[in-house]
């Protein structure tokens, strides 16, 4: 039935193999795509029905949850590469990588209309400056920094909108203007919490488009590992005699410090973030082959998380381009997980 529809849909296209999976739709899709090294995974966007966008029950939205790779939701007007793109930034890593990861879907010459939905606040920061009138004095200069980072092709015309509003409101209303093909917009920030509901913006954006939809996740841990060795970053792998040693020497030098930990596990469903705990200690048990990673809150009252991780098979110290340790990674069967110590503020200081 399956090659049935396929030579229907496409009957001068490519040959397309087909494999039958029995399982929940969401994480059987994300683990195939996963096991496959799929770049991308493509679904319908669905028909936005009231009670789909009450309970976020839409297919696409709960495999966006348990996915590791992109996912292009699209709708029943998507028949060829999009011409106008709308993508939404918050000036951060994961937006530059869903607008960089979205250049190979685009029309030649096409038009990407980059906007920034910000919303005033009314505060103010410890001299009395205030927040807004500061963040819109450094909004041009972050804007310069963040298009010239992206490396666009040529043909691909950029046009820039700083918008005031909710992200979500703004980004939509801005394609419904634009006649937009197709939204681009990252997904950053997997806590448990975050995972679940798969991020605000990009949620809203799922929910209230009519047009196609691309929704790409931050880049896996070891995908981030080389977006890092661009700059100059490197790893250097522990043998494994040294790693209990090794673990100790990293708690001694960064116990106390801000972390951020990654966990990408396709075997169990997990795709986690926990970004801003105090790190407590990182341990290995050669006798039980286990590694421990303990968590707490900023202040450093108390524990609140310890992630252990069986079996592990390979262990890797993060170096910046000056080669200054910054963290581990570390592989376990399918998954990997990353830790890393995020750089000292003046906010943290105080």
């Amino acid at each position: 039935f399956l090659e049935q529809q396929m030579r229907a849909a496409a009957a001068d296209g490519p040959t397309w193999s087909v494999e039958v999976f029995w399982g929940g739709i969401p994480r059987t899709v994300a683990r195939a795509a996963h096991d496959l090294r799929a770049p991308l995974i493509v679904m319908g966007l669905g028909r936005h029905r009231p009670v789909d966008r009450l309970l976020g029950g839409e297919t696409s939205l709960r495999t966006i949850r348990h996915a590791d790779c992109p996912v292009l939701a699209v709708s029943a007007e998507f028949d060829a590469l999009p011409r106008i793109v709308v993508a939404g930034t918050d000036f951060s890593d994961a937006s530059a990588h869903a607008l960089r990861t979205a250049l190979p879907l685009l029309a030649p010459n096409a038009t990407v209309h980059l906007v920034h939905a910000w919303q005033p606040s009314a505060r103010f920061d410890l001299i009395g400056t205030p927040y807004d009138e500061r963040y819109r004095h450094e909004l041009p200069g972050r804007i310069v920094r963040f298009t010239n980072s992206l490396d666009l092709p040529t043909g691909v015309t950029l046009r820039t909108h700083v918008l005031e509003g909710r992200p979500a409101e703004r980004v939509l209303a801005l394609a419904e203007e634009e006649g937009a093909e197709m939204i681009v917009v990252g997904r950053h920030g997997r806590g448990v919490l975050e995972r679940l509901l798969v991020g605000s913006v990009a949620t809203r954006v799922l929910r209230g488009s009519t047009r196609s939809v691309l929704v790409v996740p931050e880049p896996a841990p070891a995908a981030r590992l080389q977006l890092s060795a661009r700059h100059g970053a490197t790893t250097t792998v522990i043998a494994r005699e040294e790693w209990a040693s090794f673990l100790e020497q990293f708690t001694r030098r960064f116990a106390g410090r801000i972390v951020a930990l990654d966990v990408n596990d396709p075997s169990r469903g997990l795709r986690a973030q926990e970004r801003g705990s105090m790190l407590f200690g990182a341990a290995f048990e050669p006798r039980e082959n286990r590694l421990e990673i303990i968590l707490g809150e900023p202040n450093g009252r108390r524990r609140h998380l310890t992630r252990v991780i069986p079996d592990p098979s390979d262990i890797s110290a993060l170096l910046t381009s000056t080669g200054v340790e910054e963290g581990i990674h570390v592989l376990h069967g399918t998954g990997e997980t990353l830790l890393t110590v995020l750089p000292i503020t003046n906010h943290s200081k105080s």
